[in-house]
């Protein structure tokens, strides 16, 4: 998913390694969520928070950023369903 990011003010972009490991991501937020949620809604919960980083210029943090914006997601989705 991270394959360029800007190198300086004059938006050159460079190629990056691949930082961002979906299966690891999708592994740490199944864990949190005490693997109670079904992986499949995991990794479509992260690609779509995952989308919306297109435009960042920092990318660093962007995957804490993401699993920890899942598991509330997820979280809540949970809740719902068993008040049901």
């Amino acid at each position: 998913m991270d394959t360029a990011f800007s190198t300086d003010q004059f938006e050159t972009t460079t190629s990056a390694p691949p930082s961002w490991n979906l299966d690891e991501m999708v592994d740490q937020v199944r864990r949190s969520l005490r693997r109670e949620v079904d992986p499949g809604m995991i990794r479509q919960t992260l690609i779509e928070i995952l989308s919306g980083y297109g435009d960042a210029r920092i990318r660093t943090f962007i995957p804490i950023l993401a699993c920890r914006t899942a598991k509330e997601i997820l979280q809540q989705k949970q809740a719902v369903y068993q008040e049901q």
